[in-house]
């Protein structure tokens, strides 16, 4: 039993493409996280300021916050090998450069702080695309083994980064550190260009900017309509179906502890089961046809005892029923 269960963790890597990426992103990451305590150490010798900390780091990760989605769509939309060959050979630019002015003797806070946005912007296209890469190198079968062996990759760089980056400041100079971050970059690049039998890029549908889907993802949920059936006939049972419920009811579920999953598909009941007794019905607030119940297998359908109470009454949920109103 030990053995298969060894077997299912390491299976991505019986993906040539996922070794690939694994050993590129490794040393990348390392080297990633060497630069990052090097930049910060630089920062404070230049400046003395922990205010200018703080400014150097906003800067390097706003950009993320604000155009993730962006990067995300981007990624649907073209071939995501070629965006991250792109979008690392950038990476390893900046690091050159920043490792030239470093080395010159001729750095400042501004310079590192246009670098960081610079960064940022790439980080943001780079992020989303590399993890929806990973179901393209394993397939669904070994998704799951793919992310948790890439989340122990992560924190194993986090853990290795500093730890060189501190030796390295101390024995030759910040300069050197993001020199070699520069060169870890080829690690990965090397790696995706040495990829074979990916799946081809998904054809854009219509004529819908990269803008317009980004804004179309965003548009508030209460104002999106069901997709209603070209078919004269009706729909299957068990067929899938499409619930639209208010956004208060949502958020009213969402803020509830421990519940299951909403069901997504429509109710089948035979004849047989017509005559059987039903279970209790839900709270007046709560969406029909969804049952508040314990997450864990040992206690499914067990109603959840924080639901009993005045609890479902809550600040939170008044927020929510005035901002359903405010919206009608």
């Amino acid at each position: 039993m030990a053995t298969g269960r060894w077997a299912v963790v390491w299976s991505p890597f019986r993906h040539r493409n996922y070794r690939l990426f694994f050993a590129g992103q490794l040393v990348s990451l390392v080297g990633t996280w060497t630069q990052t305590v090097a930049q910060t150490w630089l920062v404070y010798r230049l400046t003395g300021s922990p205010i200018w900390l703080g400014a150097v780091t906003f800067c390097q990760q706003a950009p993320i916050f604000f155009l993730a989605t962006l990067g995300g769509s981007i990624a649907d939309r073209y071939r995501r090998r070629r965006i991250l060959v792109l979008t690392q050979t950038s990476a390893m630019t900046l690091a050159f450069l920043l490792a030239g002015l470093t080395l010159g003797g001729v750095v400042r806070v501004t310079h590192i702080l246009v670098l960081a946005v610079c960064l940022g912007v790439v980080n943001a296209v780079d992020i989303p695309t590399r993890q929806s890469f990973i179901v393209e190198m394993v397939g669904r079968d070994h998704l799951m083994s793919a992310l948790a062996l890439n989340s122990s990759m992560v924190n194993g760089a986090r853990i290795l980064g500093p730890a060189i980056a501190g030796l390295a400041i101390r024995a030759v100079g910040e300069g050197w550190c993001f020199l070699v971050n520069g060169f870890s970059f080829v690690a990965v690049i090397v790696g995706l260009l040495a990829m074979r039998n990916l799946p081809e890029a998904a054809a854009p549908s219509g004529r819908e900017s990269v803008l317009a889907r980004v804004l179309s993802c965003c548009a508030s949920p209460h104002r999106a309509q069901a997709p209603r059936s070209t078919s004269a006939s009706p729909a299957p049972a068990g067929a899938a179906v499409t619930r639209r419920c208010e956004s208060a009811e949502w958020i009213k579920w969402c803020s509830m502890p421990a519940c299951s999953p909403p069901s997504r598909r429509a109710p089948t009941r035979s004849a047989g089961a017509a005559m059987a007794p039903r279970a209790p019905a839900s709270p007046s607030w709560f969406p029909q046809g969804w049952s508040p119940t314990w997450s864990s297998t040992m206690h499914r359908g067990v109603p959840h005892p924080m639901m009993r109470g005045p609890w479902t009454r809550r600040p939170v949920l008044a927020a929510a029923e005035a901002w359903r109103a405010a919206s009608l």
